[in-house]
């Protein structure tokens, strides 16, 4: 967070690289040099700009705030609200740049030794602005208002190049104040925002970036902003809680030990790997929609019910309980063949496998790369009667995308590692699983009425000496 500076929000220099999400930007009138400063002035060296390693950050899911549209716009530092100049390159993915009193951006088009400037980076692929939102800017907000100036061509081409994906649209962010005491800042996008349409954003190929489903550095319900900083206790933060419908949950939100409802008015997005922990009971209402974030490696999403846990999730043939991906609107936007877009689901008990260890236990694959394996991802012991909870009118849908570092770990639709005969699991379906629809794992499972349609591997698969 970055807000009300003197000079630029962001800065960098001298060969600045690493990899970098959720930045949040706001400035404020009259508080610069000779106005207000800029959101981010980006430079590649302070010598003659050709010495390496030339700056080349990454950054996705930024939200960037001028110091607004009614400020009184100047021609010099804080003309535009990104600036790239000299010899930098860099990377903007996913994000949102609004309400500045001038320019949206300028790429400068020339340095100190000719041939390293920002301009020469863009043409030659290592400048690269794509699937950002622009709107709110005093210069006009098209293209060719925005990004003005007799030598930004070159820019107004770039970004005008459908095959980058910036958008012109009005982000439709809850409020932008920059009054203390007003609770009125709240970046979060509205409802309807097209920062929230997944199709949008794009997947950014490094693993130190989390994937999301909207652009810009908010999701429509986490004002993360709040609670921590001096925006918040100077009373700039909206402090409003949310009536939505989407409910985020991490893995942080289910303590060992405890009881949780999850009901069908609200839909669940699975924020990475969450661990229903020993001790601990998860009940879901039928007609509860969950859906697993975008993410793969150590980012994918999936519930995964550990050894000592339980789960009741109790659906009818009238209102099922779903688990599919974030991007499945439930409208038939996606087909049998759009599989591994999440995890998956997997039970993990404490009845006999033929595990070759000397407890008679194993880790589950790929969760154990991402979890404290002897607590959440063992399997296998002695209780042949072991229960784990019911899991009945389930439908699983489009899963099995890989887990963990190691490739081929995808999980299943529905994984079970050592299920006793104690849980009931019945009328369960995996729908579009990239890699088994069912895999038992040992253990004395009894099921009834279950559908594997559409998987790449097997519909069934069992090992490990299963029974039941």
């Amino acid at each position: 967070v970055s807000a009300f500076n003197t000079d630029d929000a962001f800065d960098w220099d001298e060969g600045f690289q690493g990899v970098h999400q959720f930045w949040f930007a706001i400035q404020s009138p009259g508080n610069a040099n000779d106005g207000y400063g800029r959101a981010a002035e980006q430079d590649g060296a302070t010598g003659d700009e050709n010495t390496t390693p030339f700056a080349h950050p990454i950054i996705s899911n930024a939200t960037y705030l001028g110091a607004g549209q009614a400020a009184t716009p100047n021609a010099g530092d804080g003309s535009q609200l990104l600036l790239f100049r000299d010899n930098t390159g860099g990377e903007y993915y996913n994000s949102i740049f609004s309400d500045h009193a001038n320019l949206g951006v300028t790429i400068e088009a020339s340095g100190k030794v000719a041939g390293f400037d920002a301009k020469t980076r863009l043409a030659e692929g290592d400048l690269i602005l794509q699937n950002n939102l622009w709107y709110g800017f005093g210069a006009g907000n098209t293209i060719a208002e925005f990004a003005g100036g007799d030598d930004q061509a070159h820019t107004r081409d770039y970004l005008s190049d459908a095959a980058n994906a910036n958008r012109v649209a009005d982000p439709l962010l809850r409020g932008i104040s920059r009054t203390a005491g007003s609770n009125g800042l709240d970046p979060r996008p509205a409802t309807g925002s097209p920062a929230l349409d997944p199709a949008g954003v794009q997947e950014v190929e490094n693993a130190s970036i989390k994937r999301t489903s909207y652009a810009g550095a908010f999701n429509a319900t986490d004002n993360w902003i709040a609670g921590w900083t001096a925006l918040e206790a100077h009373g700039y933060v909206s402090n409003e809680v949310v009536e939505s419908d989407i409910i985020y949950i991490t893995d942080a939100d289910l303590p060992a030990g405890q009881q949780f409802s999850w009901t069908k008015n609200n839909t669940y997005i699975l924020d990475g790997m969450v661990f229903v922990k020993p001790g601990s009971k998860l009940f879901i209402e039928e007609g509860t929609v969950i859906k697993g974030a975008l993410g793969d490696g150590d980012n994918a999403s999936g519930l995964v019910v550990t050894m000592g846990a339980q789960i009741f999730a109790e659906g009818t043939a009238e209102e099922p309980i779903i688990f599919t991906s974030e991007i499945d609107d439930l409208n038939g936007s996606l087909t049998e063949l759009d599989r591994g877009l999440w995890g998956g689901v997997v039970v993990l008990g404490d009845a006999p496998t033929n595990n070759a260890t000397a407890d008679g236990t194993k880790l589950v694959e790929g969760v154990n790369e991402i979890a404290n394996p002897e607590a959440y991802a063992k399997y296998g012991g002695d209780d042949v009667d072991d229960n784990s909870g019911v899991i009945r009118y389930v439908s699983i849908r489009h899963s099995g995308i890989n887990v963990g570092d190691v490739a081929g770990n995808e999980i299943q639709g529905l994984t079970m590692g050592g299920v006793g005969s104690g849980t009931t699991v019945e009328y369960v379906e995996s729908f579009a699983s990239n890699d088994d629809g069912f895999e038992f794992f040992g253990g004395t499972l009894n099921t009834k009425y279950l559908v594997s349609a559409f998987n790449t591997d097997d519909a069934f698969d069992w090992d490990e000496g299963f029974q039941g």
